[in-house]
């Protein structure tokens, strides 16, 4: 427990101060992409695994504060965690690790620590350019209808877990940004620039697959649109209204 709750006072230790407008910054503007494989569809009496990565991106320029994460996915693609070896936040800073049954998938994350100074190109360069922080991000099955998702700073220490939230019958997922990671010292805030990852998580129980990610349609557009919408929280400035990216994924019956 000590070493996770380490993981914000890394950043506070870090901060430094804040600038006094921000006001005319661009406004925020998200890019991603999606996949879904494979793209060959299931059906509602034979669903198939499937295997889900993504990369969303927050544009540096605006300098905001990411609030909460919300993907949507298309008809015919849904997250379901039954039945399958789960891991809870909460159990995971209780044993300081998930079981590797439970793991969905890895993926990378980048932020930096809002100032008046240029905002650091961490998507470009990797997480190499000066004021990047970057973790390693890994996300597993948090039950039923939630995932667990836990960051490592490279460097540093870790964080205590995110939880996401599955509904809209496993059809929207929301992971909400704690506020110590969207300010980790008074008058400082994250900018958080990329979340990415993927999922993919099957078990056999009683002779019956089940799957974290599966499909059971294609749309006759023959495309799965995969929506992620950015909700912002205020810092040196107001907070923006949401911005979304919509990626189409290829599938077929």
């Amino acid at each position: 427990m000590r070493k996770l709750l380490i993981g914000v006072a890394v950043l506070a230790a870090g901060a430094i101060p804040a600038a006094v407008a921000l006001a005319q910054n661009p406004a925020p503007q998200v890019t991603g992409t999606a996949s879904i494989t494979p793209s060959k569809a299931g059906t509602k009496k034979k669903p198939k695994t499937a295997k889900f990565s993504f990369k969303v991106v927050n544009s540096a320029a605006s300098k905001t504060t990411i609030q909460r994460i919300t993907t949507d996915l298309p008809k015919g693609v849904k997250l379901d965690g039954s039945k399958l070896t789960s891991c809870t936040a909460a159990q995971f800073v209780a044993n300081g690790s998930c079981p590797s049954a439970s793991k969905l998938g890895t993926g990378v994350s980048y932020a930096f620590l809002v100032s008046a100074a240029p905002p650091p190109d961490c998507v470009g360069t990797n997480g190499a350019a000066p004021g990047c922080l970057t973790f390693d991000t890994t996300f597993y099955v948090g039950g039923p209808k939630a995932l667990t998702v836990a960051l490592q700073l490279r460097g540093g220490a870790a964080f205590s877990p995110l939880t996401g939230k599955i509904t809209k019958s496993g059809r929207r997922l929301t992971i909400d940004i704690p506020k110590e990671l969207q300010s980790p010292a008074p008058g400082n805030f994250s900018a958080l620039l990329q979340l990415s990852g993927t999922f993919s998580r099957t078990k056999t129980v009683k002779g019956k697959k089940y799957s974290f990610v599966s499909t059971t349609s294609c749309p006759s557009s023959k495309k799965w649109k995969v929506k992620t919408t950015l909700s912002y929280a205020p810092n040196s400035a107001p907070a923006p209204g949401p911005a979304s990216n919509s990626t189409d994924v290829k599938c077929s019956k």
